[in-house]
């Protein structure tokens, strides 16, 4: 317990999410999935409506590429800022911040997260890139954890990011040990080292 009139442990900032990094979400599946999934919420709650309040669109006649270009182009647009909303509302205000002998991850716009990781568990990094996240720098930053269950949630680091943020931010927390060097060759006979 800690006693009266000590001061609390002092905070190192580490990480603080960019909202300009909010233009990366429409390249991550996860995020584009949210308007996706209220798109088809949004189908079925029109499925269910009673017959006068349906539409009638049985006679209309929906044709020529004009009309095509028009609604792939309303869709791609609703897609995209879809996850861009999406991903703001998970990631708004995210920091990560050191607290003594722990990282403290905080985020979220309607609901918000506090999310605790001892220091002294994290054994490394990984930086995680989609396809779309390769082709323009971007990429995530988790944590690896030792006795972390779901770990590839609660062990993000950085949510959405430039590479080159969120492998700085992993190297700050567990340096990389140098070049990886190739396995020695087998020995003659190709037999084990007696022991």
């Amino acid at each position: 317990m800690a006693e009266e009139g000590a001061e609390p442990d002092a905070e190192e900032q580490f990480a603080r999410f960019d909202n300009r990094w909010l233009l990366y979400a429409p390249l991550v599946g996860s995020y584009l999935a949210v308007p996706l999934a209220g798109v088809g919420a949004l189908m079925r709650l029109a499925q269910e409506l009673p017959e006068r309040f349906q539409p009638d669109i049985d006679g209309v006649q929906i044709g020529g590429v004009q009309t095509l270009l028009v609604v792939v182009g309303v869709a791609l647009v609703l897609l995209v800022a879809g996850s861009v909303i999406g991903a703001a509302v998970v990631n708004w205000g995210f920091r990560l911040t050191r607290r003594g002998g722990s990282l403290v991850a905080e985020r979220g716009l309607v609901t918000r997260r506090h999310t605790e990781l001892e220091i002294d568990r994290i054994r490394g990094w990984t930086l995680s890139e989609g396809l779309g996240m390769r082709w323009v720098r971007a990429a995530r930053a988790s944590a690896l954890v030792t006795g972390l269950g779901d770990a590839a949630r609660r062990g993000q680091l950085l949510p959405l990011g430039p590479r080159e943020e969120a492998r700085a931010l992993g190297v700050r927390l567990v340096p990389e040990p140098g070049p990886l060097l190739p396995h020695p060759r087998p020995r003659a006979g190709g037999g084990s080292p007696a022991r």
